[in-house]
């Protein structure tokens, strides 16, 4: 066989190899492609699934307060006795008052002109603080109880600011109780899900720090604060004796939503859609909560 022809035979058989080459490149790039476009229908399917499955609240609760199968105190140190908790003490300084006094004489010349008047200063505003002032302009906001003088009208501001600060702390008696109770281990699962669903609550939140893991370092202390409530309320519940019939829950979430109004079997089914959107466990829950929050007010703080 000439050269000529060894040459030519060898191009055949290099175009031939080249052409399976390609072949098989091909192929493996159909099955890639493929594999591609199967990957992007299960995103689109996840994504579409995470829309029609909303956050399972109850995954990690049960029915008889148990936290990731174990109870509450399981997961505390000793509560302090609600009887002998001595609430926040309420700190109201003379300069307090001032403030609030001179609020309320601003207020008053406001109504008096039925316009806002041009902002003065606080010390300007008590400087018109006489006895005079007093009886010819806040008589009729003062009523009975209290002097027409200007010792009446700051001991008025006073007791303003004291129920003030009483209601904002009655708030918060569950905040100060647990100052006093260590959390010896979290329901990390739990928490975990309450991360999601505060994330759910606002989810622009994340841009508001410099950094993802920084927000999410806020969210588990957040999500930490409310979880421990959480235990030493349901511990506090099983502590106070208390239960709950299916009746007092449908009466609950209807006030909760304000379905007064509504029949018997309208609060009924609003709560069984409830209980199948959140799950029953979530909804006892908060009930339970609200429940043991309300007494331990009342011990703290007396009846209401």
């Amino acid at each position: 066989m000439s050269v000529e022809r060894r040459l030519a035979a060898k191009e055949r058989s290099r175009k031939a190899r080249t052409r399976a080459i390609r072949n098989r490149i091909l192929k493996v790039a159909g099955i890639l492609a493929a594999i591609a476009i199967l990957a992007g229908l299960v995103l689109l399917i996840l994504d579409a699934t995470i829309d029609i499955f909303p956050l399972n609240y109850s995954k990690y609760l049960s029915e008889d307060n148990k936290f990731e199968g174990k109870s509450a105190k399981e997961y505390l140190s000793e509560l302090p006795n609600p009887d002998e908790f001595k609430p926040k003490e309420i700190d109201i300084s003379d300069a307090d008052v001032n403030s609030a006094a001179a609020s309320s004489i601003k207020s008053i010349l406001d109504k008096q002109s039925e316009t806002e008047q041009e902002e003065k200063t606080e010390a300007e505003y008590l400087a018109l603080l006489t006895d005079e002032w007093v009886a010819k302009n806040a008589a009729e906001d003062l009523g009975d109880k209290y002097p027409h003088t200007k010792e009446g009208f700051l001991q008025s501001s006073r007791d303003m600011l004291l129920n003030l600060y009483t209601l904002i702390y009655k708030g918060e008696v569950t905040s100060q109780y647990a100052k006093e109770v260590t959390v010896k281990k979290y329901p990390t699962k739990f928490v975990k899900q309450y991360m999601k669903i505060l994330e759910d609550m606002n989810p622009d939140a994340a841009g508001q720090y410099a950094s993802r893991s920084q927000y999410e370092e806020q969210l588990k202390s957040t999500a930490e604060t409310h979880v421990k409530q959480y235990l030493i309320l349901i511990a506090l519940y099983e502590d106070f004796g208390f239960s709950e019939t299916n009746g007092d829950l449908i009466e609950w979430y209807a006030e909760e939503y304000d379905a007064s109004g509504k029949t018997v079997e309208e609060k009924r089914a609003m709560w069984e859609k409830a209980c199948d959107d959140y799950g029953r466990p979530w909804l006892l829950l908060q009930y339970r909560s609200e429940m043991a929050e309300n007494e331990l007010r009342k011990r703290v703080y007396g009846e209401e």
